[in-house]
């Protein structure tokens, strides 16, 4: 089991087929629980449940509340860098669904849609079961919603997660 977080520095909103400029969202976080089996041989695999809400404001009066979750499936290899094996890097892949909803004064819309995203990155144990894993991600996620105005929120993108995690069951180390 982990808990973590996911830090997208930057995503943006589009509108589509409008003459309107678009808006960058920043410091964007998602918090991700989640739940994983890990093989003897370094092989790991598991789910993900992710949660993202964020107030934006576009100019002027107008603000919109944003808010997401999402399941996705996640697999990753570690190779152990160091002989006391507490530290290996990770390498992996992860795709998953979410659905997005942009809730404004006028309306509430939801949309939803697929990421795919590579992973890279460090974990260290502490001890047999208690581990701190660091993450950059490559991620391709993206939302469109139709009617008017027609936008797009693009999370695609380099992103970091950060995860603490303790293994319930865990092959001896």
């Amino acid at each position: 089991m982990n808990f973590g977080f996911e830090y997208n520095p930057m995503a943006k909103l589009e509108y589509l087929n409008n003459s309107r400029s678009g808006l960058d969202i920043v410091d964007n976080i998602a918090w991700e629980p989640g739940i994983f089996y890990g093989f003897a041989d370094g092989f790991r695999v598991g789910l993900i449940f992710d949660y993202y809400a964020k107030t934006i404001d576009r100019g002027g009066t107008q603000s919109a509340d944003l808010k997401s979750w999402g399941i996705g499936l996640v697999g990753d290899y570690a190779y152990e860098i160091t002989e006391s094996g507490r530290t290996s890097l990770v390498g992996g892949m992860e795709s998953g669904y979410g659905e997005l909803t942009d809730e404004n004064d006028y309306s509430i819309k939801t949309e939803g849609g697929v990421w795919i995203a590579g992973i890279g990155g460090i974990r260290h144990y502490f001890n047999r079961a208690f581990f701190m894993e660091m993450d950059f991600r490559m991620k391709w996620q993206q939302y469109e919603f139709t009617g008017v105005p027609r936008k797009s929120y693009d999370y695609s993108g380099p992103t970091i997660r950060i995860n603490l995690g303790y293994m319930i069951l865990s092959p001896k180390r």
